[in-house]
Formats: C-alpha cells, structure tokens, sequence
C-alpha cells in the first residue's frame, strides 16, 4: 500500500489517497482474470489504523493515482462520492464482488 495524497475535510478528517500493488483480484475483464493493481482509493484515517501494522519505508506516489483522484474529487465535490472506511482485505473483497459482477458489490462504503 503507499500513500500518495492525504486531503483534509472538516466532516471526514484526513482522506488517504492509496494505491494498491501486488494484489490479486479476480476480474473478468482483465487480461489473464485478474487485477493486480488499484491506482487509488480513498480511505479513512480508520482503515488505515485497521489495515497496517508498520511503516515500511517512502517511495515516491504513483502517478496512475492522478487520473482516478480527478474522478473522484469532482465527484466528491458535488457529494457523489465517498471514502471506504472498512480494511484493505475488505475493500479488496467489495473490488472482486464489483469486477465479477457479485451481489457483494452492493456493500455501503
């Protein structure tokens, strides 16, 4: 997991811009079945302390993060966008239930 952006918001506090690597999510749509990495999602202060258990050291943001943080802050700005608070492993879970079209998929974030 590595943090490239952390935004502040009077009602959520910090928001967490991460990117996920080296993970293996199975989707349909993509070459091979699955994914293996997410440029970004925005995460809470909580599902941080949740999902680490040490820092392992810096490295510079990931810049395919960029394209997807547009996304969502446009949409955040008009109130049509969240932020996950649950763990990683969980998001992780929410993310293949998405990609193979899973009822799963329908859990509030």
């Amino acid at each position: 997991m590595l943090i490239n952006r952390i935004d502040a918001d009077a009602t959520l506090g910090q928001i967490f811009h991460i990117s996920l690597t080296a993970v293996k999510i199975k989707n349909a749509r993509a070459s091979g079945g699955t994914t293996s990495t997410v440029a970004h999602l925005p995460v809470s202060q909580e599902t941080l302390e949740k999902s680490l258990t040490k820092r392992i050291g810096t490295a510079p943001i990931n810049a395919d993060y960029l394209d997807g943080y547009g996304q969502w802050r446009r949409a955040f700005d008009q109130g049509e966008a969240g932020i996950f608070s649950i763990d990683v492993a969980e998001i992780v879970s929410f993310l293949e239930a998405a990609f193979i079209g899973t009822s799963d998929a329908n859990t509030d974030s």
